[in-house]
């Protein structure tokens, strides 16, 4: 691809997200709002993710099943199959995620046998699936079907082995290749029918076992069993004691009962002679008349209840959220009831009355769960108090604030007035239905299908409002956090950008362009031969070093555009998930790349940044006065001049207040985006701006205020000071002279002298663009255990100021560490392959490689930056584990590695400075602690797998492999230099005396 449409496509990307206008999507169906993992998304990422699930890529290349087309015309199904072949022609056609999903939502039927489900393995696809039809092959690459896999009895026998051993306690080490492959097919294969699920299509097992633990049967809690137990107490107390008293036997809880027994009858039959279920408009009707029962039966206990307690109000509706509680009644029991058989009456009322209620809601659940099997296509909210509730979204029952695609398009007149319609208005569902199929018509009707989701959820959210008590707090954040987005929501479009660029895809791309340009310009140096006949006229020379020097600004460039791409995809990523881009592995594997990058490029510009960044600080300092660079330019100058350099100190006076004030301004600014950051907008918009920034100095402890004060008073004092160095400095890069006063040279030598040493830095370049390729091309590749899914974060990582002070110091530590891992390979690599040199004298001496004698230094403090920040960091981490779980320390594997790489390095530190060992020694050093950097960051989430700080991590499937070979490969390369550095200083030695 030209640089030229690379850089337009950074310049497109850079304006979607300046202005929220051109972040239109003219895809609407791309565009959809989605509920899914606990948050709202655009179709388009939800797509993606669930094709990935299903056929192992986002774009996957289907072709037909031979023998299921056969099958389907042996059988009289010839419609379906020349659905199929329009569908996919002969040689197969590749799909985009969205709109696939479409096709699997519209006509789910004809999937079924469509080769779907990739098998990395073809001997297994030929002994578990056969041989394909006469004169055809097994498509490339290796698909199966869903009518391959559930007809092929050898594949159904080995699943059937795995799920036994795995009740037997085995692990998936013990499974063989096979059966890795057969577990893989499994889980895709359950995705698809999950997304496709319909009560008329498939057996819905899962009601089978709600219904079994609603009543009991599973060894969970139950209100069946009170209900029932209570409810047959005052049969018998009725029926004996004084039955005119309080007429308990109006209770009807033996038409629950037979209610209920008539949809597990069913649903076990059916379970149990492998058929599908009765339709879903049957088991609606059962469904309606079981709460219905309910209702009245709620209705007469709260009659009595309200006979029991006079002055209380009990209310029979469902839509009940804020109503008395038992615990608030139960305590009234002795003061209210004299007599002990009164006092039993009334907590087996009171027992009863709420096991009902909860009864009740459970069962509304699971008719909910009539629709629901796990994995859905979710674009609408429910309007239920059900739903709303803070209690039951944690339950068993697992009840989502959202509908899925079957209970919106495949739900009868009754389950919609339930749980969308509000009372006396027209069904909201009919517009949507319609859209619907005139989409699978034609594809111009999709933003009249968004329209009409849109129009029914806010009809849907006006309704979910009426539910919503104010005084609440926890189910108002849960209801603007389920509420359906607005028209042209920031987030949904910046997401649907975000998937669009994939701007860590062009990190690691950018820095694959900056190692090639690093490498052709290091040629071109090591092309020239030191002593040139055309040294005098240069013209070799000169091509030579114009070649050199184009390809290394190349190649700073693509590195710089790298870590930009790298920036806006981070940046992106916390606008869209509301918090800081570290929350979980793939996060800090890629931002861990964004700082190698950044440190690596100062160190590679140094001497052209540095003095700038240094004379830029001083300018920016507050007791700075910033005439004082120019006081010994105007001494030393007799001429004309002097009045223009008597303006240009009257200017710098002025620039300094402006600079004081603008860095006094900045530092409230920090302040402000600090307190933001940690409380929420929600919390400042709700609370005040003071309110917020206070919250931030709750703490426990006089220790954890002080940390707190601590931390957010260097970023206030040092992040202002900061950004406006690094925006003072591009100025005084084009004004060189200011730098080179010091030097007594000319603004134009100093800036060549520094460009020809910053050229010697080649290899500082080529190693910082070489870790951020290895590092995003691995994120990017390895999915499996980097998952790239903006997912909702555990609730211990739930604020974003520990969570950014804490795991970003961590981030710079790690990627300071790699660079010196970088160049101590390389430099051991010196050592292996490099001729010695040998000083002789009085005592024969052996030099190292030059290399070494040039990155030792600059290893020694990166191991020093490293050091510093991996302390800090684990001090706030350790601050932050006292503020969520209540302890500093707790010897959890992650802490005791960071511990054991914190004395490793500070050992090698000082090994250093006590003179145990010189260059070698460091060079050493930094290669091992690499090892115990992956082991702290890498090992403990995927290989180990234990502690509490395992939520970063993923699926692993090659951890252990990885893990052990860059351990051993490291091992083996520092013990491979040491060897020969021993052989060579022996040879030396010998040779010498």
């Amino acid at each position: 691809m030209p640089l030229t449409r690379i850089l337009l496509i950074l310049l497109t990307a850079a304006a979607c997200m300046i202005s929220p206008k051109n972040l239109h999507a003219d895809n609407a169906w791309e565009t959809l709002p989605v509920f899914h993992n606990g948050r709202i998304m655009p179709l388009h990422t939800f797509a993606r993710k669930i094709v990935r699930d299903v056929c192992g890529t986002e774009q996957p290349h289907i072709a037909r099943d031979p023998i299921a087309l056969n099958t389907l015309e042996r059988t009289g199904n010839a419609n379906i199959a020349e659905r199929i072949r329009q569908l996919v022609p002969s040689n197969g056609r590749s799909f985009q995620a969205s709109e696939l999903l479409f096709s699997w939502l519209s006509e789910p039927e004809i999937w079924e046998y469509i080769s779907l489900f990739p098998v990395a393995d073809a001997d297994y696809a030929r002994e578990m699936f056969g041989p394909t039809l006469p004169g055809k092959s097994w498509p490339s690459p290796h698909r199966v079907s869903l009518y391959q896999l559930e007809n092929s009895q050898r594949y159904q026998q080995r699943l059937s082995d795995i799920y036994r051993r795995h009740e037997q306690g085995q692990t998936a080490r013990d499974f063989a290749r096979y059966d890795h492959i057969t577990e893989r097919l499994a889980g895709q294969s359950q995705a698809f029918l999950e997304l496709t699920f319909h009560p008329d299509r498939h057996r819905p097992t899962r009601m089978l076992s709600l219904l079994y633990q609603i009543v009991g049967m599973t060894g969970d809690s139950s209100s069946y069993i009170p209900a029932f137990d209570t409810w047959e107490y005052f049969i018998a107390w009725g029926e004996v004691a004084n039955p005119r008293t309080a007429h308990p036997t109006t209770l009807r809880w033996n038409e629950i009962a037979g209610q209920l027994l008539i949809l597990l009858q069913s649903y076990e039959q059916s379970d149990a002679v492998l058929n599908p279920s009765p339709s879903a408009a049957v088991i609606e009707r059962h469904y309606e008349t079981l709460i219905a029962l309910i209702d009245a039966n709620l209705a007469e206990a709260a009659v009595l209840m309200e006979s029991m307690y006079p002055g209380v109000s009990f209310r029979s509706e469902s839509d009940d959220v804020g109503a008395i509680s038992v615990e608030q009644l139960l305590p009234r029991l002795m003061s209210a009831a004299n007599q002990p058989h009164q006092q039993a009456i009334r907590r087996a009322a009171t027992i009863y009355y709420y096991s009902v209620k909860k009864f009740r809601k459970e069962i509304e659940a699971a008719y909910l769960a009539l629709y629901d099997n796990g994995r859905s296509f979710r674009f609408l909210p429910i309007a239920s108090p059900l739903v709303l509730e803070k209690g039951i979204t944690e339950n068993t029952l697992g009840v989502q604030p959202w509908a899925t695609a079957a209970m919106i398009l495949g739900s009868e007149e009754a389950f919609a007035n339930r749980f969308f319609n509000q009372a006396g208005k027209p069904c909201v569902l009919a517009p949507i239905r319609s859209s619907w199929s005139a989409m699978q018509e034609q594809t111009a009707a999709e933003a009249q299908f968004q329209q009409a989701v849109r129009d029914a959820a806010m009809q849907i959210e006006a309704r979910r409002a009426t539910f919503v008590d104010a005084d609440n707090q926890l189910l108002a954040e849960h209801f603007a956090k389920t509420g359906y987005p607005e028209a042209d929501s920031l987030k949904i479009l910046a997401e649907y950008r975000y998937d669009q660029l994939h701007p860590f895809y062009w990190m690691w791309v950018f820095a694959l362009l900056s190692v090639v340009f690093c490498v052709i310009a290091g040629s071109q140096s090591a092309s020239r031969p030191s002593q040139s006949p055309y040294r005098k006229t240069g013209t070799s020379r000169t091509a030579s070093n114009n070649l050199e020097r184009w390809f290394f600004i190349g190649s700073v460039l693509m590195l710089m555009l790298s870590m930009l791409i790298a920036f806006i995809g981070g940046v992106m990523r916390a606008a869209i998930s509301g918090w800081a881009p570290v929350t979980n592995m793939y996060e800090t594997v890629v931002m861990t790349a964004f700082a190698v990058a950044m440190i690596g490029t100062y160190f590679a510009l140094y001497p052209l940044l540095h003095p700038a960044v240094r004379l830029a600080w001083q300018y920016t300092k507050f007791f700075q006065d910033p005439t004082l660079p120019f006081r010994r330019k105007m001494e030393s100058s007799r001429t004309a001049r002097n009045s223009i350099w008597i303006s240009v100190c009257a200017g710098m006076t002025v620039y300094g207040s402006l600079a004081k004030a603008l860095r006094l301004a900045l530092m409230l600014l920090t302040f402000f985006l600090i307190a933001l950051f940690a409380a929420g907008s929600d919390y400042v918009a709700e609370y005040g701006f003071w309110a917020a920034a206070m919250s931030m100095f709750e703490t426990s402890d006089y220790i954890d205020l002080l940390t707190v004060i601590a931390s957010v008073g260097l970023l206030v004092w040092f992040t202002p000071h900061i950004l406006l160095a690094l925006c003072l400095v591009p100025f005084i890069l084009l004004r060189p002279s200011l730098i080179a006063r010091e030097q007594n040279i000319s603004g134009a030598d100093w800036l060549k002298q520094a460009f020809r040493a910053t050229l010697d830095r080649k290899l500082f370049l080529a190693i910082t663009a070489s870790i951020v390729l290895t590092v995003g091309l691995v994120a990017w590749l390895n999915r499996a255990e980097f998952n790239p899914d903006i997912r909702p974060i555990a609730a211990v990582l739930r604020s974003n100021f520990w969570l950014a002070v804490h795991v970003i110091a961590i981030l710079i530590s790690y990627a300071a560490a790699f660079i010196a891992w970088g160049l101590a390979v390389v430099a051991l690599g010196s050592i292996i392959f490099s001729r010695y040199r040998r000083v002789d004298g009085q005592n024969t001496q052996m030099l190292l490689p030059e290399i070494c004698q040039r990155v030792s230094p600059i290893i020694e403090i990166l191991l020093k930056v490293a050091l510093l920040l991996l302390i800090v960091g684990t001090v706030l981490g350790a601050r932050w584990a006292d503020y969520s779980w209540g302890r500093f320390w707790s010897w959890d594997p992650k802490e005791v590695w960071a511990l054991i790489t914190i004395l490793f390095l500070a050992i090698v530190l000082h090994g250093k400075i006590a003179r145990f060992y010189g260059p070698i020694g460091i060079i050493t050093g930094a290669l091992l602690a690499s090892i115990a950097v992956i082991i702290t960051w890498y090992g403990i989430n995927f290989v180990f797998s234990g502690g509490r700080h395992t939520y970063g991590g993923g699926t692993a499937s090659n951890a252990t492999l990885f893990m052990w070979t860059f351990i051993g490969v490291n091992v083996a390369w520092g013990a491979l230099a040491l060897v020969r550095y021993a052989l060579m200083r022996s040879a030396i030695t010998k040779t010498g005396t």
